[in-house]
């Protein structure tokens, strides 16, 4: 799952905020399943990117980019700033 965020973040169809949001979900509904969050596969996820890069194209690679890119681009687009002044514009 975190392979497939990573791509939606990196090719912006999900904002920071929102991809932190999915990963938040996905880490609840692992708790009652005692799942792991650790990924450990060498398959290629991003088909587009295999032909140029294998190595980044992997599911492994692209899950530990995930966070790198979240924060890269919350800080580069202000993302979470106008999240938070939507949400504080909301409740008053």
């Amino acid at each position: 799952m975190l392979g497939l965020l990573s791509m939606s973040l990196r090719n912006g169809f999900l904002s920071s905020p929102e991809a932190n949001t999915v990963l938040n979900y996905m880490r609840t509904i692992g708790r009652r399943y005692d799942a792991q969050f650790t990924v450990r596969a060498s398959f290629m996820v991003d088909l587009e990117l295999a032909m140029t890069n294998p190595k980044e194209a992997q599911v492994q690679t692209l899950a530990e980019a995930f966070h790198e890119l979240a924060i890269f681009r919350e800080f580069t687009t202000g993302e979470l700033r106008q999240r938070q002044r939507r949400d504080s514009s909301s409740q008053s």
